[in-house]
């Protein structure tokens, strides 16, 4: 019937039913619903399939189109919320003419999620709105902000007035010298919080830790290693200035600054990264190796295991869930509570990580090769969302779901934004709701129903971009590969060489002392415990 996502059954009869032709608001559904005076039953016991304890089943709904009217059946307002999208689309396809037809729909996955990236790229509100409803047309019910970089702090944060007066505005970017800034204040988010409630969509802060919080440091210099004076980045790349985790007053600040992440976001979630930090600071930092001695670590690893946990720690006590990137090892003392996000296939290559899912991880499936909207989309195409498997073998139970994620530093707008995100994530849509088996989905079927769903998207203000996938000639996408990851050409490298050896000139000599005292002290203290035993 030309729904994406497609439902779960749907029966089709003869007939159709008549309804005025109208404009479908979706920001008011309960007026749209009250106008096509459809009957809307809210049963507790209510769902659909064989468990009415499934936590997804609370999103199921029953549709029934017939000569007396419109019937809608759910467990909660996310059904009844879902039942209108799915016959917005019918109205919008048919022409008022809804054919008559029982459709019973569940989701797939608990979380369905998309990610948007304004820490490199300030996006309006408005325009956010627009991805928000974007989303909800998909039944996509969470939508995560990433919204401290490198390049950008984004959240206003009142303990901390420099984080946007300062860490908001970089001075360029990897391919023009203009400069770039904005930042959301705390009445902003509430104002999206609310809006995405609207849409059963949760919307959940990242706030990237100890990695990614060049912006962080260049406001509050203490919160590096060495208290060096740097600007917000400019330049896309993986920065080695990262927050010292030896300090306490790096621990202040963290929490300090979640205390108003969790007042402002109500939602069950908090994600802290934790992805691309490179230790070159924390091995000749005199605070990181005190802390280190301390706590009995015996690397720079474990060193951010236990940063990690005190986080992790800190926001279980203010009754939130921790998600983090899965590039950061769990073999050593992490949390085992926090929620994995993989970007990377863990089946292939991520052999411990498989190991701790085996025993209970819970985890989100990002998969790059299938969900990274900003790669090139001959790269990742359409097909591959619609074909992606994020279930790991042998870790069937732990998986929650799939996220999109556009990340932004080739995204500098909302027009591109759409671009890159429609059509792939009609395809990863239905991937994250429809419940079909690899061997049952059938791509040609779902190409037709696209050219169909692309129409509604026009209608509702959204262009979608070509998704003919003609061959491409290898060399051809070898060189538009090259092209897209063109910014390790770019001086930046060459920038993190230079001032790596500096830093280590400096800073290593310096402390060289200090920190083999501090490892003497360790292996003293260790030889007396072992005596006394």
């Amino acid at each position: 019937m030309n729904i994406i996502p497609s439902p779960l059954s749907c029966e089709c009869k003869e007939g159709a039913l008549r309804v005025e032709k109208f404009t479908l608001s979706q920001d008011d559904y309960v007026n749209d619903l009250q106008r096509l005076n459809a009957k809307i039953e809210l049963s507790p016991e209510f769902f659909v399939g064989p468990d009415s304890t499934d936590p997804k089943q609370n999103e199921a709904y029953a549709l029934e189109i017939n000569k007396d009217g419109i019937f809608i059946k759910a467990r909660s307002q996310a059904g009844v919320f879902y039942a209108y999208t799915t016959l917005s689309q019918l109205i919008a396809n048919y022409s008022c003419d809804i054919p008559y037809c029982s459709i019973e729909d569940k989701p797939r996955f608990e979380y369905r999620g998309f990610m948007l990236d304004v820490g490199r790229y300030f996006m309006p509100v408005d325009n956010i709105k627009n991805l928000i409803r974007l989303c909800a047309m998909h039944k996509i019910n969470k939508f995560r902000l990433h919204i401290t970089e490198d390049q950008g702090w984004r959240m206003e944060i009142k303990k901390y007035p420099l984080l946007t007066l300062k860490g908001s505005i970089r001075k360029g970017t990897n391919f023009s010298h203009k400069q770039h800034s904005g930042f959301y204040t705390q009445a902003q988010i509430r104002q999206l919080v609310e809006y995405c409630r609207n849409f059963n969509i949760e919307l959940i802060p990242e706030i990237d830790m100890p990695g990614h919080s060049r912006a962080a440091i260049a406001c509050y210099p203490y919160l590096g290693c060495f208290d060096r004076d740097l600007p917000v980045a400019t330049h896309w790349g993986v920065k080695h200035d990262i927050l010292c985790a030896g300090k306490e007053s790096t621990y202040e600040f963290v929490k300090n600054v979640l205390d108003e992440v969790c007042e402002v976001f109500d939602s069950r979630y908090v994600h802290i990264g934790g992805d691309e930090a490179p230790k070159l600071r924390w091995e000749i930092c005199p605070h990181c190796q005190k802390k280190m001695a301390e706590e009995g670590l015996q690397n720079e690893e474990q060193l951010q295991s236990y940063f990690v946990n005190r986080l992790a720690e800190y926001l279980h006590s203010k009754g939130k869930e921790v998600m983090m990137w899965n590039e950061f090892s769990p073999t050593f003392m992490t949390d085992k509570s926090i929620v994995r996000q993989f970007w990377s296939n863990p089946s292939k290559d991520q052999t411990a990580i498989q190991d701790e899912l085996r025993q209970g991880l819970k985890y989100v499936n990002s998969d790059a090769n299938c969900c990274y909207l900003d790669l090139p989309e001959k790269n990742v195409t359409l097909k591959k969302g619609y074909f992606f498997n994020p279930v790991v073998e042998g870790a069937e139970n732990g998986i929650l779901g799939i996220e999109a994620c556009l990340w932004s530093e080739y995204v500098p707008d909302y027009k591109k934004a759409v671009r890159l995100t429609l059509p792939r994530l009609c395809a990863l849509g239905e991937n994250m709701w429809t419940d079909i088996p690899s061997d049952k989905k059938n791509y040609d079927d779902f190409l037709q129903r696209l050219d169909v769903h692309s129409a509604y998207l026009k209608n509702n203000g959204y262009k979608v971009s070509d998704y003919s996938e003609s061959p491409t000639h290898k060399i051809k996408k070898f060189f538009e590969w090259i092209w897209f990851n063109r910014r390790p050409l770019h001086w930046e490298g060459l920038h993190n060489a230079v001032d790596n050896a500096h830093v280590k000139r400096t800073y290593g000599k310096k402390y060289k002392k200090i920190i083999a005292d501090i490892k003497a002290d360790v292996d003293k203290n260790t030889s007396d415990k072992s005596d006394l035993q």
